[in-house]
């Protein structure tokens, strides 16, 4: 018995983990430097460039026309973009985005921005943390920036906020007790 090829494995994930798989891979995918260039671009005012279509056709199994899909790609943009722009840093074996914004200092109130805006301003705020990541070439994986993205609406949305709040803030405290040793107490 064979096994399985590592694309047809990852095929098997959901659509948004996929796309991270094909943007970040060292294989790529088949996407060129063109095409990541031409994701790094969208933005969600005008989602549909041809890059994209390449990435949501491959990741998508369903037909992708309708007036679900109408609704979702503005947020698909936002996420491609935040995946693209972060493709050559880490990847899905990269850090929880929590702990790789704590570890690239990125201020507490651009992570209140992050979490607390709802859509066009999230899309921005996301855009705004990709950009920062991937100039401190931070080890990172892109997926919760794009969950951030496509499930801005939807019940889990707090769930993933708070993990990444507190991936944060454990972050920044270990941090804190490295570069300041706890003193012995004196009786």
């Amino acid at each position: 018995m064979t096994n399985p090829a590592p694309v047809d494995v990852e095929r098997k994930r959901a659509p948004l983990e996929y796309a991270v798989f094909l943007l970040t891979a060292d294989h790529r995918g088949g996407f060129s430097n063109g095409d990541l260039a031409e994701l790094r671009r969208l933005s969600p005012e005008d989602a549909g460039s041809p890059a994209m279509w390449k990435v949501l056709s491959e990741v998508h199994d369903r037909d992708l026309s309708g007036p679900e899909l109408e609704h979702a790609l503005p947020a698909w943009a936002c996420a491609l973009q935040a995946v693209a722009q972060l493709a050559g840093a880490g990847g899905p074996r990269g850090r929880k985005l929590g702990p790789a914004l704590a570890a690239a200092e990125f201020s507490e109130l651009r992570l209140l921005r992050l979490l607390r805006a709802d859509p066009p301003n999230l899309y921005r705020e996301i855009r705004t943390a990709a950009q920062f990541l991937a100039q401190k070439g931070v080890d990172v994986n892109p997926l919760e920036l794009g969950k951030l993205a496509l499930e801005a609406h939807r019940d889990g949305m707090e769930r993933l906020r708070r993990s990444i709040a507190h991936g944060y803030y454990r972050e920044l405290h270990k941090k804190s007790q490295s570069s300041h040793p706890a003193t012995s107490k004196e009786s």
